[in-house]
C-alpha cells in the first residue's frame, strides 16, 4: 500500500489510505521566447529558473476520529518523501485543504502539494577531501551545491586577546568579565579566571589585570562592530581547478571551531561556544563551488586544519 510521510508523519498513521499510488513531477528548465523582428520562428532561451510542480494525492479517510489530527498536520510548509521512492524528499507547500465537513461527509481527501525544485537525497554523500584531489562523485541529475566543514586545530598559540568568554568574538561582555575580575582581585577576593582566561584577558601581557585591559577590549570591540579584524590564515578550496580563499579569523582558531561553507545558502559561517551562527562571509573571496554531475576533483590548501568534509546533497530533476 502506497503512502506518504509529511514532516515525518506517516499518512498511515493519520488513517489515510492512498488509492493511487503517487509518484514525484519532474521539472524542467523554463525558456524565455525571443522575437526577431524579420524571423518567423521564436528563440528559445533556457534562464537557469525552475519553476514548482503540483502533486496531488488522493485518499480515503478511514479514521473519521482523526480528522483534526489530518488537517492540523497537512498545513504549511515542509518536507515529503514518497513510497515510492524512500530515499528522496521534496521541499513542499500544502495547498489548503477542503473544509473538514466536506472531508467527512465524502470520507476521502484530495491533498495537493506545491513541489518546490527539486528531489533531494535523505542521506547525502559525504566525502573527506585532503590536500591532494580527491574524486567527489555527484550521481544526481543536476548539479548540486554541496556543504563544505572545514574543521580547524585548536592551538595553544592560537588564544585571541580580549575574548574572555572565548565565544569566538570580542564583545562589550568579555570587557565587563574583565572589569569584574579586576574589581574582585583589587579588593583583596581570589580571581576566578582560569589560566587561559587571564591570558586573554591581560591585553598588555603585564602579568596583572587593570581596568586598561577592560578600556582595551571595548575599544576593539567598537571598531570590530564596524570592522572586522583581517583573517588570521587563509584556506583554500580547490573544485575542479577553481579557488574558493577563505579567510580564518583568529576567533576561529583560537577555539578550533568548525567553518561550514553552505553553497545552497551563499554563506560561510561558523558556530560560536553559545551555538550562535556567525558569518564570516567578508573573509573569503571568489564564488562558492557548485558541483557538476558526475566526477568532480576537490582538495584543500591551508594550516591548522583538521579536516575537511564535502556532503555532495544530491538533487535531481
Amino acid at each position: 500500500m502506497s503512502y506518504f510521510k509529511f514532516n515525518g508523519i506517516d499518512s498511515r498513521n493519520l488513517g489515510l489510505i492512498i488509492t493511487e499510488t503517487p509518484f514525484r513531477p519532474s521539472w524542467a528548465e523554463s525558456v524565455d521566447e525571443i522575437t526577431i523582428p524579420g524571423r518567423a520562428e521564436v528563440i528559445k532561451n533556457p534562464n537557469g529558473t525552475y519553476d514548482n510542480q503540483p502533486l496531488t494525492i488522493s485518499a480515503v479517510i478511514s479514521d473519521k476520529s482523526k480528522i483534526n489530527q489530518i488537517y492540523s498536520t497537512l498545513t504549511g510548509e515542509g518536507k515529503l518523501i514518497l513510497s515510492t521512492n524512500l530515499n528522496e524528499y521534496m521541499n513542499v507547500r500544502v495547498e489548503p485543504l477542503v473544509p473538514k465537513g466536506v472531508a467527512l461527509d465524502m470520507a476521502e481527501l484530495s491533498i495537493t502539494f506545491d513541489c518546490y525544485p527539486f528531489a533531494y537525497a535523505v542521506t547525502p554523500s559525504v566525502v573527506s577531501i585532503g590536500t591532494t584531489y580527491t574524486q567527489v562523485e555527484n550521481n544526481s541529475s543536476i548539479y548540486s551545491a554541496p556543504i563544505i566543514a572545514i574543521k580547524t586545530t585548536k592551538t595553544s598559540s592560537s588564544i585571541l586577546k580580549g575574548d574572555v568568554n572565548f565565544d569566538g568574538r570580542i564583545t562589550e561582555d568579555d570587557a565587563q568579565l574583565v572589569l569584574e575580575e579586576y574589581t574582585r582581585i583589587a579588593g583583596g577576593q581570589p580571581g576566578t579566571f582560569t589560566p587561559e582566561q587571564f591570558a586573554a584577558a591581560d591585553m598588555n601581557d603585564s602579568g596583572t589585570l587593570s581596568a586598561d585591559d577592560a578600556s582595551q577590549i571595548l575599544r576593539i570591540a567598537s571598531q570590530q562592530a564596524n570592522d572586522p579584524t583581517t583573517p588570521e590564515q587563509n584556506v583554500i578550496i580547490y573544485t575542479n581547478g577553481e579557488m574558493l580563499i577563505i579567510g580564518l579569523p583568529n576567533a576561529v582558531l583560537s577555539n578550533g571551531f568548525t567553518v561550514y561553507v553552505d553553497c545552497g545558502l551563499y554563506l560561510i559561517y561558523y558556530l560560536d561556544t553559545e551555538g550562535n551562527m556567525v558569518n564570516i562571509m567578508n573573509y573569503s573571496s571568489l564564488d562558492l563551488p557548485l558541483l557538476h554531475t558526475g566526477e568532480n576533483y576537490m582538495r584543500y590548501q591551508g594550516q591548522h586544519v583538521d579536516s575537511v568534509t564535502v556532503t555532495i546533497n544530491e538533487r535531481w530533476l
